[in-house]
């Protein structure tokens, strides 16, 4: 099965956003598919806003059965001065995690970012683990950046209308002897009933 999008999204006052994914699923048989995306967003400057970027990526992921591993990159070029915005509520990138998304380091610098992960579904249970290294160049200052965040994920959909999910987040700022912003353990329980 193949799959294509792409959008335009105008920012009053910060940029214009032009993004296109494309890419296939291919089962091999009922245990096993292989899902490949590919991915690109560019953001041009509108009012001096400090916001312009060009970022691809990639998503390789295989399920067997119940269990999948997938693997993500996104690229950032470095744009002086400049910073990416890659969407509210998530974002669009391949590598976004529960906290961590390119975007918290892009300003003035070229970053890569590397995400795996391990998810295991059945019947009403789903486990997930994810690994992300977040890697900046050094900026017109110097300054480099390493983040690194994990991520563990435990839903439970007791039936149609009762979900309970648990998250825990451990992130590290690997570039940086003293404690930072991006040095923290974030714990989330949530309980959802639809009537």
């Amino acid at each position: 099965m193949w799959e294509f999008q792409s959008w335009y999204y105008n920012m009053t006052g910060m940029m214009d956003a032009y993004y296109v994914d494309f890419g296939v699923q291919y089962p091999f048989n009922d245990d096993f598919t292989l899902h490949l995306m590919a991915q690109y967003l560019n953001e041009q400057e509108l009012s001096n806003s400090g916001y312009e970027a060009s970022i691809y990526g990639g998503l390789c992921e295989f399920v067997f059965g119940d269990l999948g591993i997938n693997f993500a990159y996104n690229h950032s070029d470095k744009k002086t001065d400049k910073e990416s915005f890659s969407g509210a509520g998530g974002g669009t990138l391949f590598t976004n995690m529960d906290m961590m998304i390119m975007d918290n380091i892009t300003k003035d610098r070229e970053v890569d970012a590397i995400v795996s992960g391990l998810v295991y579904n059945h019947g009403s249970i789903s486990l997930l683990y994810a690994y992300g290294d977040f890697s900046g160049k050094a900026d017109s200052l110097g300054e480099k950046a390493h983040i690194v965040e994990q991520n563990f994920n435990v839903d439970y959909n007791i039936n149609d209308e009762f979900l309970v999910a648990f998250i825990y987040v451990m992130s590290e700022d690997k570039q940086s002897v003293l404690k930072t912003e991006y040095d923290y353990d974030r714990t989330q329980l949530m309980i959802n009933y639809n009537f």
